[in-house]
């Protein structure tokens, strides 16, 4: 007998549509307010880390199919989802041992410095352009990348 998975609720999420409409969403509006580098980390992380909820959510996978399952069929279906998961992945272990894309490169075009000034030594932060160069030398912008996954994922909860 499998061992079935199920979300275990954390801070009030308790389903993938949830976490689509209260991680997700929120993050792609604060990455295009303000393009930073942890900004992009937390819209691509969570863009790709929906497919685990998705999985674990009877309500979003009711035929039981397997996460490797779900990211290959997600993929086939938005391409963008498999250089998130090289992003999220470099941005959590500092690299990528098994990348699901062909992202050789990425530059920053910075466009503009935050300083934030408080109790503690002044932080600051740059908001920025960035550039995907792929292994066949196009490059591509990160926020067509997001805007990609976001229409994707859009479009899969949408009311049907």
């Amino acid at each position: 007998m499998s061992k079935e998975k199920a979300i275990t609720p954390i801070l009030g999420i308790e389903s993938a549509a949830q976490y689509w409409m209260e991680i997700v969403q929120p993050n792609f509006l604060r990455f295009n307010s303000e393009p930073t580098a942890r900004e992009a980390f937390n819209l691509c992380s969570s863009l790709w880390h929906l497919i685990d909820w998705v999985e674990k959510d009877l309500r979003t996978n009711p035929n039981r199919l397997s996460l490797g399952d779900l990211r290959n069929q997600f993929e086939i279906k938005c391409s963008a989802l498999s250089a998130l998961h090289d992003i999220a992945t470099n941005s959590k272990h500092g690299g990528v041992s098994r990348p699901r894309s062909s992202i050789v490169s990425t530059k920053a075009i910075i466009h503009s410095v935050n300083f934030y000034f408080g109790s503690s030594d002044p932080i600051s932060e740059h908001s920025a352009n960035y550039i995907i160069e792929l292994s066949n030398g196009d490059q591509v912008m990160l926020h067509k990348l997001v805007e990609g996954a976001y229409l994707f994922w859009s479009n899969y909860f949408k009311p049907k």
